[in-house]
């Protein structure tokens, strides 16, 4: 990954700036919205797409890197298994592949999951030669879409940086949610049915018995 991203910050010059506003790229699945007056850029990068929007000393480095590993595991699952925090030792690893983002004093400060949208977001900060790295990272099905922003010089703009990670999204996303939506409707519906099976079932046992107390107490009067 390392040699990657190498390539992809030497290329950094090459690239052709592209208007800001919403970006996506349907091959690699990534969507997100840069903010007015910001250049985005998308590098070389081999096995991921690599994004560099930015204005002035205010950078976002989003990337959408293949996972094909993962590409058959359900959306649910996915999804899921978002949910669960990676962890400060995972974050801690980061650093050191991506020295375009990352000075080598960097350290996590905090870490959390976000999940007041529908896909949960792994989140965190760190201090990097003094200036704050805000990060992301997300799952889908045979992708994850990571995202750091920060200022390389001068005061962090954290509400803005909040504003482009929480754009960064899936092209496919409401297809992924229409899956799991379609996967609870299901198993809604087999419960329901169950439930009525049971419900049937009782009300039968119960018919049955107060019939033959019924037919216990013609028996005793007679």
């Amino acid at each position: 990954m390392r040699m990657m991203l190498a390539a992809a910050v030497a290329a950094i010059a090459l690239a052709t700036p592209a208007s800001a506003g919403p970006w996506s790229d349907e091959a690699s699945h990534l969507a997100f919205v840069a903010p007015d007056g910001w250049n985005v850029r998308q590098l070389p990068a081999e096995g991921m797409t690599y994004i560099l929007a930015d204005a002035g000393s205010k950078e976002c480095h989003i990337l959408a890197s293949q996972r094909p590993e993962t590409a058959e595991i359900s959306p649910e699952r996915i999804r899921a298994g978002g949910e669960t925090p990676i962890g400060n030792p995972a974050w801690a690893q980061i650093p050191g592949a991506l020295p375009t983002v990352f000075a080598a004093d960097a350290a996590v400060t905090q870490s959390s999951v976000d999940t007041s949208a529908f896909w949960p977001v792994q989140r965190a900060d760190y201090n990097s030669q003094g200036q704050v790295v805000h990060a992301a990272i997300q799952f889908r099905p045979g992708v994850e879409f990571w995202g750091f922003c920060f200022s390389r010089t001068g005061a962090d703009d954290a509400a803005t940086y909040e504003g482009v990670l929480r754009s960064i999204a899936g092209t496919t996303d409401a297809e992924l949610q229409a899956n799991i939506d379609d996967r609870r409707r299901g198993r809604r519906r087999d419960q329901e049915a169950r439930d009525a099976g049971s419900r049937s079932a009782m009300d039968e046992a119960m018919r049955n018995t107060l019939q033959d107390r019924a037919m216990e107490a013609v028996g005793r009067s007679q």
